[in-house]
């Protein structure tokens, strides 16, 4: 039975219309369509998915709980140079870089892709042209709706499959198309398909999910009044009942909620039944539950807010959630290295550095028993003469100390007693 995803939500939003074009653009438009492809999802589509994550609150739960905990710990940045960790906290503190990039994130998993556009300071260029050398000042968070990718189709030119520039609609008193140079825009698609294009976000495989949970939901809503309630039939006896009787008794049992207060001439005979048993919806709410949690790759016992005592009970599921949030890190370190990049060239510094994630940890125990681990570890490399103080601390995250900043361990294990006694 093919389900009707049109009928899902209430909630209604009109597509904008497509741009007209004027007659004298059609001959140059057709020329640019035969060297370029256009590649974007249907708005249809993409509406749809909007209304999922606003109509269902276990799915938009779980949106935010991952696009949250990927940046919880945040990163810092570690360097020789302290220029490149000052020029990055400004950057940081202009650009409102981490919630930036959440709301990047939850773009992508609602739509399959996000896309922000990079404000530049002092920019007069065209938008469809790069923009000039200056300090990055902000970051917007575009509707992915209005904005797709055009590519370069013709197989005979040097930049075939890159992307030529992004276009936008802007809807506003007049509606307008413009063109973005690449260097303005960051894409992040949360998945594709095999051609590496078509993005693909978490609500649209389980759009079907989704609609059986809000239809569950609302059935549930229902099986108390027509269930579990009393039920109240009447009789009217004697030569006299017509049609327009019927009716008048048929509104006033309608309107009643208490047989108890009920009064009632010899003419009518009342019966009270009780209802029947209510259906147990919830080995059909946990199945689609289950089915939610993973399409938004958050596990079950997280999504629900399960106690401590809980998620004992699933260390496998955790390790593996906190995993996924650390790949998930990884794909956005070229995105920040691209936008550190560019303000060390505009500040003149040119110097190396490396971007590194805090851990992530699914509860204290494991941050506790994972820093027991390591610290005896640097406790047998420090005794073995393998590393110095300071190295040691760098290892735990920690500053050096000055005391220390001359010391250098030794090649090779340290002459001493025990296993390394050499006479």
């Amino acid at each position: 039975m093919k389900l009707n995803l049109r009928r899902l939500f209430k909630r209604k939003q009109a597509l904008n219309p497509p741009v007209e074009l004027r007659k004298s653009q059609t001959s140059d438009i057709k020329q640019t369509i035969l060297s370029t492809a256009i590649s974007r999802l249907s708005p249809e589509l993409m509406v749809l998915c909007e209304n999922a994550y606003l109509s269902e609150p276990l799915t938009r739960k779980g949106i935010l709980k991952r696009s949250h905990d990927v940046f919880e710990r945040w990163l810092r940045i570690e360097s020789e140079d302290e220029r490149v960790k000052e020029i990055f906290a400004e950057l940081e503190k202009r650009t409102d870089l981490k919630n930036k990039l959440i709301d990047l994130l939850k773009n992508a998993m609602i739509y399959g892709v996000g896309y922000l556009e990079i404000v530049y300071e002092n920019d007069t260029n065209p938008a469809s042209e790069e923009p000039p050398q200056t300090r990055i000042i902000s970051l917007e968070l575009i509707d992915p709706k209005t904005i797709f990718p055009v590519y370069q189709a013709d197989p005979n030119k040097e930049d075939y499959g890159e992307i030529l520039y992004y276009q936008q609609e802007i809807k506003a008193m007049p509606n307008r198309v413009i063109k973005l140079h690449p260097s303005r825009i960051i894409e992040f698609k949360y998945d594709t398909l095999a051609d590496g294009r078509r993005p693909v976000g978490v609500i649209e495989p389980m759009l079907h999910v989704v609609e059986a949970k809000i239809t569950l939901d609302k059935s549930a809503g229902r099986i108390p009044k027509k269930v579990i309630s009393q039920i109240i039939t009447a009789t009217l006896k004697g030569d006299g009942v017509t049609q327009q009787l019927l009716d008048e008794w048929a509104k006033a049992f309608a309107k009643m909620e208490d047989v108890g207060r009920f009064v009632t001439p010899e003419m009518v005979e009342v019966d009270v039944k009780e209802g029947g048993k209510a259906l147990d919806i919830k080995p059909y709410s946990e199945h689609l539950i289950y089915q939610i949690a993973g399409g938004v790759g958050v596990p079950y016992t997280v999504l629900l807010g399960a106690g401590a005592g809980t998620l004992s009970t699933s260390e496998t599921n955790l390790r593996d959630y906190y995993s996924d949030l650390r790949d998930l890190q990884v794909r956005f370190t070229p995105i920040i290295k691209r936008l550190l990049d560019w303000e060390l060239a505009v500040e003149g510094v040119n110097v190396g550095y490396e971007i590194v994630w805090n851990e992530i940890y699914a509860d204290e125990k494991s941050e506790a028993d994972i820093l027991a681990t390591k610290a005896r570890a640097i406790d047998l490399l420090i005794n073995d003469g393998i590393i110095g103080v300071n190295e040691a601390r760098e290892l735990l995250g920690l500053e050096p100390l000055p005391e220390f900043e001359e010391e250098a361990a030794p090649f090779g294990p340290r002459l001493r007693g025990g296993r390394y006694a050499h006479g």
